[in-house]
């Protein structure tokens, strides 16, 4: 995980535009989803938003996440993923 949180401070830091080309994003989306697919507890994931309908730019990762844990159980994960990965938060 220290990779990819490596991978994700990297995108973040070019600013050049609040948006990416998809070309760029998207290597880094699979990677986040395959991470995270393997937590024992998130049964399904994938990314969605601008980049599931490959829009030509992107502004930020969506991901979908169904888990097997509670509801807030799903919250914590997101927001941890939030304020490792996320040049915004």
């Amino acid at each position: 995980m220290d990779n990819l949180a490596k991978a994700v401070e990297r995108f973040g830091k070019d600013k050049a535009s609040d948006r990416k080309p998809v070309g760029k994003v998207l290597p880094l989306a699979e990677q986040l989803v395959a991470t995270l697919g393997e937590l024992p507890d998130v049964k399904k994931i994938s990314y969605c938003g601008s980049l599931k309908r490959m829009r030509e730019s992107i502004g930020d990762i969506d991901l979908l996440v169904a888990a097997s844990k509670s509801r807030s159980e799903e919250r914590r994960v997101g927001k941890e993923c939030r304020s490792r990965w996320s040049p915004y938060h």
